[in-house]
């Protein structure tokens, strides 16, 4: 699985190889999020790698969509970047 990002830079990224560290957590984990990133543009750019988490089952009402960890990145032209995101279980709950 890939995308191409076109945020607000003048180069073109592309994402690849999204994984997690595990599939089942507990309430004192974290999850890890590992995800390359290329700059497949013909310019030096800066990306903003963020992940989203949603409540597929509500019990509460909440965001669609809630921004949960993000960092930005510089990643010179034909480069890739391996992206670590770390997001603990804690922050999920309501």
């Amino acid at each position: 699985m890939w995308t191409l990002g076109y945020g607000l830079s003048y180069t073109q990224f592309k994402y690849f190889d999204c994984t997690l560290n595990k599939e089942l957590f507990t309430d004192k984990d974290t999850i890890t999020v590992h995800v390359g990133v290329q700059n497949v543009g013909t310019r030096d750019g800066k990306e903003v790698v963020q992940v989203y988490v949603r409540d597929n089952v509500r019990s509460v009402l909440t965001p669609i969509k809630q921004l949960k960890a993000f960092i930005k990145v510089l990643i010179k032209t034909g480069q890739t970047s391996n992206i670590v995101l770390h997001i603990p279980i804690s922050e999920l709950a309501l």
